[in-house]
């Protein structure tokens, strides 16, 4: 059976002079919460009494202020001390019957995202990367010699280059380094490849700005 989101458009105002208040519910859609000088712990969200029903949750403070809930089973909130609003932020719920907890409903889809809007300043430090594979390909060995170069466009000087031999050449060898250059790899085998047969892999890494 499908469930319903039941949106309420009435607000409510608090002002927060300690921890573990809570957030009453009732007939509100939104609302606003100012700690009222110090960042507030334990709050509890007054348990729903309709399935689907939503609830917006804003912090108004006025300076760096936090809202944590408490464990779920006393604030209603899935997710309990997890969930975190900071200053001028704020979180969506949906108040679930089968779960009897106010469940996080701000997770947006891809179709809430416009093409390319998503930038390295929107990730967090845990998963940010230092460098991002701008390039990768294989090319066959040409020239006869130890050492070629290979034109790649859009490599640059300062990328970091990694090349693997996929196919070994008749000639034994290894790669003794790889230089990159613009819009150029230049590979260098231990021994010329004489027969032309060996297929070199390469991965180019750029630093993530």
């Amino acid at each position: 059976m499908a469930t319903h989101l039941n949106i309420i458009e009435k607000a409510s105002n608090l002002t927060g002079a300690g921890n573990s208040e809570t957030i009453y519910t009732q007939d509100i859609g939104v609302a606003y919460y100012d700690c009222g000088g110090s960042s507030r712990t334990g709050v509890i969200v007054e348990a729903g009494t309709e399935d689907g029903t939503v609830l917006k949750i804003v912090n108004t403070s006025d300076a760096a202020e936090t809202i944590t809930f408490a464990a779920d089973a006393t604030s209603f909130v899935a997710g309990g001390t997890g969930i975190v609003i900071g200053q001028n932020e704020h979180k969506q719920f949906v108040w679930s019957e089968t779960l009897n907890r106010w469940v996080p409903g701000d997770v947006i889809g891809t179709s809430d995202l416009a093409d390319g809007s998503v930038t390295l300043a929107k990730l967090a430090s845990g998963v940010t990367p230092s460098h991002v594979v701008k390039y990768a390909g294989n090319f066959t060995w040409s020239g006869s010699g130890a050492s070629k170069a290979q034109t790649v466009t859009g490599v640059a000087a300062t990328d970091t280059v990694i090349v693997t031999i996929k196919t070994a050449p008749t000639q034994a060898a290894y790669v003794v380094s790889a230089a990159p250059t613009t819009n150029t790899i230049t590979v260098t085998l231990s021994a010329a490849n004489t027969s032309n047969d060996a297929v070199i892999s390469y991965t180019v890494f750029r630093a993530a700005a």
